[in-house]
């Protein structure tokens, strides 16, 4: 969610998507059989500490826009 503070300033929460998986961890192999393997993705942008991708969507259509040396408030 992009929150607006004036026409030249927005502000944006930062998050990182977390998901969780149930695994089965023992010793005995044999009971970790049901557990799947982690799908690994590359992805779509390579970013800095300081950069951010901006997604939105105009007429059916995803559009991504990199900001780069953003500069954390307090």
């Amino acid at each position: 969610m992009i929150v607006f503070v004036n026409n030249k300033e927005y502000i944006a929460p930062f998050s990182k998507r977390i998901t969780q998986q149930d695994l089965v961890l023992d010793n005995d192999s044999k009971l970790e059989y049901g557990n799947e393997a982690p799908v690994i993705t590359k992805p779509k942008f390579i970013l800095s500490p300081n950069d951010a991708v901006l997604e939105y969507k105009m007429k059916n259509k995803t559009y991504f826009f990199k900001i780069i040396n953003l500069k954390e408030r307090q």
